[in-house]
Order: structure tokens, then C-alpha cells, then sequence
């Protein structure tokens, strides 16, 4: 199942606010770039522009996750290389004290 079926059979809501508003951006854009045309100025595309904010901000919740991830891993033991042994498992999953 891919995230717009769950959408769709979860939450009808959210599908329903998302298409409003996809239509009201499609909307925007045209009397957007009308008003540009009147005014001597280029195509400008609406979508385009959200797209890049969406996924600026995707990014940034991305980084954030995978910083806070690897903040809450604890430190490997000294003397644990790469392979896991049993003993460095057993070491890194003790609880730390709490300073």
C-alpha cells in the first residue's frame, strides 16, 4: 500500500483538504501569472516554487531525525572494532550513569 491509498482510506479528511488545495494552487497560478503577463513579467510557475519549500523543509526534518538518531545510540566500548562481538554487545547495551 503506498502512503496516498493509506491517505485515502485513513484519513478521507486529509485527502479531501489536499485536493482543495491543490485545485486553489492550480487557481492561484493562473491569476498569478496573468497578472505578470499584464505587467510585462515572465512565467513564474507556483508549483515549482512550493515544491522547493516542501522539500527544503523535508530536508531539514531529515537531518534532524537522523541527528537526533544518532545522538541517542550509545558510544561504542573501547576496544569494539567492527565486527559485533558478543562482549561489545554486551557493553553497549548497559545503562550509562546519569550525570
Amino acid at each position: 500500500m503506498i502512503i496516498s491509498d493509506a491517505v485515502v482510506q485513513c484519513a478521507k479528511w486529509l485527502a479531501y483538504v489536499g485536493d482543495n488545495l491543490y485545485e486553489f494552487t492550480l487557481k492561484l497560478n493562473r491569476h498569478l501569472n496573468s497578472l505578470r503577463a499584464r505587467m510585462g513579467l515572465p512565467y513564474w510557475s507556483l508549483s515549482a516554487y512550493l515544491k522547493q519549500k516542501v522539500k527544503s523543509a523535508l530536508n531539514y526534518v531529515t537531518d534532524f531525525e537522523v541527528a537526533v538518531a544518532s545522538e541517542a545510540l550509545p558510544p561504542r566500548p573501547p576496544g569494539c572494532g567492527v565486527r559485533p562481538y558478543s562482549s561489545c554487545r554486551d557493553a553497549r547495551h548497559q545503562r550509562r550513569p546519569v550525570l
